[in-house]
């Protein structure tokens, strides 16, 4: 299900047969190969939910639906942008891409001190520009 790469393994799946019960949910965690085999399953609908993604990686946004047909075939309920099925006939990987999560850029950096120290400048010149005006309005009169 997983390869390693630029795919990258999930830590935790649950698997939903269509229309069951919260009993008939199975928890799936992948393997150190990368890889989640599912073996004997009955034909009908799934959903694949991503319940814990690896350290610095996105969770899925929504559940993967799949159906496995009588004769072994598997097909995807809709289109997904993340997931992917790979093969034919009884030979089908579902390949579900992992996104890192972006790094929000840091706040208060180092220039952040030069832009304070700048408007402090600013304020002390007009500051003793006011005083200046004043001053010299004073001594007209």
């Amino acid at each position: 299900m997983y390869r390693k790469g630029s795919q990258t393994m999930a830590q935790k799946w649950l698997l939903v047969p269509a229309g069951s019960s919260v009993k008939a949910q199975t928890d799936l965690t992948v393997g150190a190969d990368g890889s989640l085999i599912l073996n004997d399953l009955m034909p009908g609908s799934y959903t694949i939910t991503e319940i814990k993604a690896p350290a610095g990686y996105a969770m899925l946004k929504e559940p993967v639906a799949i159906t496995l047909e009588k004769d072994g075939n598997i097909r995807m309920q809709a289109e997904n942008s993340m997931a992917g099925l790979v093969g034919s006939g009884n030979e089908v990987q579902l390949r579900i891409q992992n996104n890192k999560q972006y790094k929000l850029p840091n706040s208060g950096g180092s220039g952040s001190g030069w832009y304070l120290s700048g408007g402090i400048l600013l304020m002390l010149v007009g500051a003793l520009a006011l005083l200046r005006n004043q001053y010299k309005k004073a001594l007209r009169r």
